[in-house]
């Protein structure tokens, strides 16, 4: 009985339009990074490395600063550096990365899920340009680099 049912609905199923039969793709998560900037020397000069942004969540009341001052490298694949959460939900973690040869910068926001802790994380690559209207400026002991467009970071893994 229920095979003819089904036989039956098949060919009222097969003309329905895409979106009636599969429900809307979510919106991306995606964090947006303003105001970066970092310095890395190539030498140890007395002078700190650092990196500094302000991430926030379009949509969404959450924000946080990043700040790393190191004299060592800045660069880590191992390593996470948790940023400052500034307003937003107080379960709320963000950290990030800088992979080596400052070509990747990484995000990783933990949030409490409906009943498990998760991790996102995104990455983008970072496309510097040295020179005449580029965003790196070679300094006499190391380089300066910022961002001052909105650099949005979309979310493709979670873990939970």
């Amino acid at each position: 009985m229920f095979k003819r049912l089904l036989l039956a609905l098949l060919p009222f199923a097969a003309g329905m339009p895409p979106s009636a039969v599969n429900p809307a793709a979510p919106a991306p998560m995606r964090l947006q990074v303003t105001t970066f900037h970092a310095y890395s020397h190539d030498a140890y000069t007395g002078y700190a490395n650092f990196a500094t942004f302000i991430v926030g969540e379009p949509g969404y009341s959450f924000g946080a600063i990043c700040s790393l001052a190191t004299a060592e490298a800045l660069f880590s694949d191992m390593n996470w550096t948790e940023c400052d959460i500034r307003n937003g939900d107080p379960g709320v973690k963000l950290l990030f990365q800088i992979s080596p040869g400052f070509s990747q910068v990484r995000l990783k926001k933990g949030w409490k899920g409906t009943d498990m802790y998760m991790w996102g994380v995104a990455a983008q690559d970072t496309y510097w340009k040295e020179g005449n209207g580029g965003n790196v400026t070679a300094m006499w002991e190391g380089k300066y680099y910022w961002v001052h467009q909105p650099w949005d970071f979309e979310i493709n893994s979670i873990t939970g």
